[in-house]
């Protein structure tokens, strides 16, 4: 009897280990679908490929032959199949060793087959992919120890299937997909240990599915989102390592969005964005390292929003080709330019701001000015209900803008009498900004009801 068990335990245990074994160190390529159909024909129990695998063939449809494999040891490439529409048969695959590049298929609609992956080791490629639309498919994905490409898929509309990710280590690149209207399908996503970089997507209108970013180690690039109108979605990004670049974006209005930014560890340049009227986005923005441009904005008036910026973290200052700009004359620029601690090109802005000695002009008589003026103008009462008063004795006010704690400009009242109807806010802390004799006193006050 104990030797029928025996042979009966050797036998389940040979079976088991002919369906379920490691094969293939070299790896394999498949370039039909005869080779997908007959793979487990000719590799009996090869569950675990501990090669590469890359799948390139025009007449490939379906996976359903690999149904066997969960794990690969090195690199997945599934390139240039231009009838596969899905990548159903893969469902098995729990592990891939390193890179998975999924690029160039015409017909794929949707990566259904991945949701056993729960990690990448290296690199997400997904890239030219022309009838993708979405990355539902990868919903078991928590972290990627690499970098995430997402390049040049025309249909892809947004980034749902990513909402289980929570860590990128290196970089997240999502560039050139000409359909992609937001980036929903992130919101699980925290932290991104080197750079994020969006460029190049034409129909970009909102970053909404970044809400859950804290920070990023490297740099932050947004350039040419034609779309694009404010960077809402940053709401909670309140650190980046590295530096900030913000260009080329033609239909950018606002910084909206970053009011959760405190530090940049590199350089801030903002450039070409040519319906920009302000930077008040910025206005929780206390210190960077390295230079500070604003140039070829032709619509920015005013430099408000970097008043907090601590001015000994300015290492140059480049203010430049801003034809509609009047007003730098705030405290950042102003104390740098006591005292400047590297190079300084201000020019070809408007009057006011056209110079280094008209900046520094300007700020003498701020200085004088604003201290008179905060003495005298009386925001009243505060907390408020429906009414807001003003007082300033003997001088007539300009106009008066109230800004909520975005940054967002919620009231403009010009000209104006001594009251200011709040009636329509909700209630909250606000910001009042009050121009007299060409000076802007900025007061805090709160809505109570």
């Amino acid at each position: 009897m104990k030797k029928l068990s025996f042979i009966l335990v050797s036998l389940i245990f040979c079976f088991v280990s002919a369906f379920s074994q490691s094969c293939l160190p070299e790896g394999i390529t498949f370039e039909t679908q005869a080779q997908i159909d007959s793979f487990q024909i000719n590799f009996p129990g090869c569950s675990q490929i501990d090669g590469s695998v890359v799948i390139m063939g025009s007449d490939i449809t379906n996976l359903n032959g690999l149904s066997i494999l969960t794990s690969i040891g090195i690199n997945v490439g599934i390139y240039g199949n231009a009838a596969l529409t899905s990548l159903t048969g893969l469902e098995g695959l729990t592990s891939i060793g390193i890179d998975v590049v999924i690029s160039g298929n015409a017909a794929l609609t949707s990566l259904t087959g991945l949701e056993g992956l729960t990690s990448i080791n290296s690199i997400l490629q997904i890239s030219n992919n022309d009838a993708l639309t979405n990355l539902t498919g990868l919903d078991g994905l928590t972290s990627i120890s690499g970098n995430v490409r997402i390049i040049d898929n025309d249909t892809l509309f947004n980034l749902t299937g990513l909402e289980g990710l929570t860590s990128i280590s290196e970089n997240l690149r999502i560039s050139e997909n000409s359909a992609l209207t937001s980036l929903s399908g992130l919101e699980g996503l925290t932290s991104i240990g080197m750079d994020l970089d969006i460029f190049d997507n034409a129909a970009l209108t909102s970053l909404t599915g970044l809400e859950g970013l804290n920070f990023i180690l490297g740099q932050l690039l947004i350039e040419n989102n034609d779309a694009l109108v404010n960077l809402g979605g940053f709401n909670e990004l309140n650190l980046i390592g590295g530096k900030v670049k913000i260009l080329n974006n033609y239909n950018l209005i606002s910084l909206t969005g970053l009011e959760g930014l405190t530090s940049i560890g590199d350089y801030l340049w903002i450039s070409n964005n040519n319906s920009l009227s302000n930077l008040t986005g910025l206005v929780n923005l206390f210190f960077i390292e390295g230079f500070l441009a604003i140039n070829d904005n032709i619509t920015l008036t005013t430099l408000t929003g970097l008043d907090n910026i601590i001015f000994t973290s300015i290492e140059d200052l480049y203010i430049y080709n801003n034809y509609s700009l009047s007003t730098c004359e705030i405290n950042s620029v102003c104390n740098y330019l006591l005292a400047p601690i590297g190079e300084t090109d201000i020019h070809d802005n408007a009057i006011g701001c056209n110079s280094a000695e008209e900046v520094e002009e300007a700020c003498d008589a701020v200085s004088v000015n604003e201290l008179f003026f905060h003495e005298i103008i009386k925001i009243f009462p505060n907390p408020a209900n429906q009414e807001l008063n003003i007082s300033v004795e003997g001088y007539i006010i300009q106009d008066v803008c109230v800004y909520n704690f975005t940054g967002q400009q919620i009231i403009v009242v010009s000209p104006v009498s001594n009251k200011v109807d709040i009636s329509s806010l909700q209630p909250g802390m606000y910001i009042v900004e009050v121009t007299v004799e060409n000076t802007r006193i900025r007061q805090k006050f709160l809505v109570q009801r």
